[in-house]
């Protein structure tokens, strides 16, 4: 538990932690009101054959002005009244607990985000997004509830710490054997099931996030499932970890709830013989009675109390591989603060360069890019051409500062690039990648795409609209601009989202505009029109990674890439006739095959 403390501890705030302690001192208060509930109920009981002789025995209750033969009357209802006061309160007051402790886990939620966020490109690319999207979705979830699991454990054990003590005042004899049997018993339960239970929670923890990564493969695959005909076979490998979450869950829920069968038969041969011991004493049948019914009102709360103590244990053990995979994450949040303190100005006006640049993925033996060296000035149309894993893409990654040089220097007006964070560098570019992310969003809101609100502007988005063409299919749209779409629209063909990709960096701006494979699924007449645009922009400085000699006519000068390395660099009519790439990339265009 001390463990559990302190890990909840590291990944909230001292905000929550203040709430928590506030919700947690609420529950105890609301043991209290079930305390008073039971003593009450308690005195009833013992006085109950002398209620004639309680005035005289309770002078306060001369206070009530009440006629002495009401008294027994109106303490009942006072009792009643005050079971369903406490009731309304109680019910208040866990509505706020469980809502607050759901609004922690919220922000438990976005500090994994932030996290997230705050990665660099090669980490996220070594992690599924369906296993963060589980960190986030699933594990704080399950955390919160370990949080409030907990809260509720302690304030059962608040509520069994009162009755106890009030009944080792009554029967200090009965009281110890009850409880010390009853305390020995939950422990040695808990510890003989604590092992299957973390087995099973680490089961389900990991079978949830296979199940999640499952479900992304499944819907980002769905054409191919319907195509092959392969839904049976994805039934069948969702249902066998179905069975694995639903049979080590309800494993552990069964667990949790053992100890109240195993206890309620003891206690019942503890009553058993609890009677038989007093039957050989000199007792009165009234006093023992009154005894009975002691410790039977005082059960309705204690036994529950002692099994919610189990069960909220046993739950907070079931979710800990969930606090275990969130913690470190959270613990090694780089707060934006410290984002700023890290950062340079890189105004661009000259030039940008890479210096015997090489990088190699941890995955591959095979350096992606090796000893690069070239320079991009300002003003100048550069495209990069080149097959299949020449290097292309990497080196747009690391121009862009997704992933920092294994080996070399980049410069930008001959300041170096240093490998912090990369946020005033890249205000210098817009970027359009070939597959363009979508939000689940309006197409305004997509191609503003969280730009700060003081260059928000309609002019700024007309422009954007215009340059990149989107404005000619927007009016078809059922919305217009604010038409609802999303990743996974269908509405939307493959040309129009990267049009929607354009308008997004145009509205952006910068001084150098980055397009990787951005018109790819474009048309002739529509990729035209946009590099028509482009050409006229406020980007003179203009960097392209393409597989369309149609689009060469427009820069001013081709790198061609070949494992890792220039093989080529001239400009498009110094290279067609001596570049045997760029050759075959003509003539492949030329037949038609695209």
């Amino acid at each position: 538990m001390l463990t559990f403390i302190k890990s909840i501890h590291s990944i909230i705030s001292k905000k929550d932690t203040s709430l928590i302690i506030r919700m947690s001192v609420i529950l105890v208060m609301i043991s209290f009101i079930e305390f008073f509930g039971l003593a009450m109920i308690s005195f009833l009981i013992i006085n109950i054959g002398s209620m004639d002789t309680l005035v005289s025995r309770f002078p306060i209750l001369n206070s009530l002005g009440v006629d002495s033969d009401l008294i027994p009357l109106v303490l009942s209802l006072f009792v009643c009244a005050y079971a369903l006061i406490s009731i309304s309160i109680s019910i208040s007051f866990l509505k706020f607990v469980s809502l607050n402790s759901q609004l922690i886990a919220g922000r438990i939620k976005l500090k994994l985000i932030d996290y997230y966020l705050s990665l660099g490109w090669i980490e996220h690319i070594q992690n599924s997004s369906a296993e963060k999207i589980s960190r986030i979705q699933n594990d704080a979830t399950y955390v919160g509830q370990q949080i409030l699991f907990a809260m509720h454990l302690f304030s059962r054990f608040a509520l069994a710490f009162i009755i106890t003590a009030a009944l080792l005042f009554y029967n200090l004899a009965v009281t110890g054997i009850l409880v010390i049997s009853l305390t020995l018993s939950y422990l040695i339960i808990f510890k003989y099931f604590k092992p299957r239970i973390s087995r099973n929670s680490a089961i389900v923890a990991k079978e949830r996030d296979l199940t999640l990564r499952t479900l992304t493969n499944m819907f980002g695959s769905i054409k191919e499932i319907i195509f092959y005909n392969s839904r049976s076979k994805v039934l069948s490998s969702f249902d066998g970890m179905n069975i694995k979450v639903a049979s080590s869950e309800g494993v552990n829920m069964y667990l949790a709830q053992i100890p109240r069968f195993i206890i309620d038969s003891l206690l019942l041969i503890a009553l058993v013989l609890f009677a038989a011991f007093y039957s050989t004493q000199e007792i009165s049948a009234n006093s023992f009675l009154v005894t009975v019914s002691i410790y039977g009102v005082a059960g309705l709360k204690l036994l529950p109390a002692f099994q919610n103590i189990f069960y909220f244990a046993s739950e907070i053990q079931a979710r800990s591989k969930y606090l275990n995979n969130i913690t470190p994450l959270i613990n090694k949040i780089i707060t934006q603060e410290s984002f700023k303190l890290s950062e340079h100005d890189y105004p661009f006006k000259k030039l940008v360069e890479f210096s015997n640049v090489s990088f190699s993925y941890e995955t591959e033996l095979k350096e992606a890019i090796r000893d690069l060296s070239l320079k991009i000035e300002a003003g100048k149309k550069v495209a990069i051409i080149g097959p299949s894993g020449s290097g292309k893409s990497t080196f747009i990654d690391i121009l862009l500062g997704f992933i920092n040089p294994s080996i070399g220097e980049i410069t930008i007006d001959g300041k170096p690039l240093k490998k912090t964070n990369h946020i005033k560098y890249r205000e210098n570019f817009s970027y359009v990648p070939q597959k363009l992310f979508l939000l689940e969003a309006s197409l305004r809101e997509n191609i503003i795409f969280g730009s700060s609100e003081s260059i928000n502007s309609k002019d700024r988005l007309t422009k954007a609209l215009l340059a990149s063409q989107a404005n000619t299919f927007i009016d078809n749209l059922s919305n217009g601009i604010d038409t609802l779409v999303s990743d996974s629209n269908l509405s939307l063909s493959g040309g129009q989202k990267q049009a929607i990709g354009v308008a997004r960096a145009m509205y952006h701006g910068g001084k150098i505009l980055v397009l990787d494979e951005a018109t790819s699924a474009m048309d002739t007449g529509l990729e035209e029109r946009i590099m028509d645009e482009i050409a006229h922009s406020n980007f003179k400085t203009i960097i392209a990674i393409t597989h369309k000699p149609s689009m060469l006519k427009y820069f001013d000068e081709i790198y061609v890439f070949n494992e890792g390395t220039i093989e080529a660099h001239g400009t498009y009519e110094d290279l067609k006739s001596t570049n045997q790439f760029l050759s075959e990339m003509i003539n492949v265009s030329k037949s038609g095959v695209n």
